[in-house]
């Protein structure tokens, strides 16, 4: 491997080795608490359209009301948690740092193919996940 080689990674290569941090680290750690930030607002920003098109297309007129109840209880917990990411940034030591490389890592993988990105997410959560498994007591 060149010196070129060492600076200039791939996102791939750079993918990996944040995975491998998150997978280092402990719960409630930063890593874990913007790692955890993070897939929670990708999860309620991808059900947010489908909530939206079931109340726009309803195979049952009375499910409208539900669909619309589930389509802005979405958008408040994605504002609700927009809000904590902003006050986490400026509270928690380094938590911005985390947190913002996790968007560009995923922002560099999706240029390169939406696979690719659906793997890291899919890294992080499974990483996120054994934290949070391990970390529960034992019965």
């Amino acid at each position: 491997m060149t010196e070129r080689d060492e600076i200039y990674k791939t996102p791939e290569q750079e993918a990996g080795e944040f995975i491998e941090l998150i997978q280092g680290s402990e719960f409630g750690s930063t890593v874990y608490i913007a790692a955890s930030d993070y897939l929670d607002l990708c999860d309620l920003q991808r059900s947010l359209p489908i909530y939206q098109e079931n109340a726009d297309h309803p195979r049952d007129q009375k499910a409208i009301p539900y669909w619309r109840s589930e389509e802005r209880i979405t958008e408040m917990k994605i504002a609700l948690l927009e809000n904590e990411i902003r006050r986490k940034e400026v509270q928690v030591p380094g938590y911005s740092n985390v947190y913002y490389k996790i968007i560009m890592l995923d922002d560099e993988l999706h240029d390169v193919s939406d696979e690719a990105s659906g793997e890291f997410l899919n890294k992080v959560s499974s990483a996120v996940h054994n934290i949070r498994a391990s970390s529960q007591p034992s019965t």
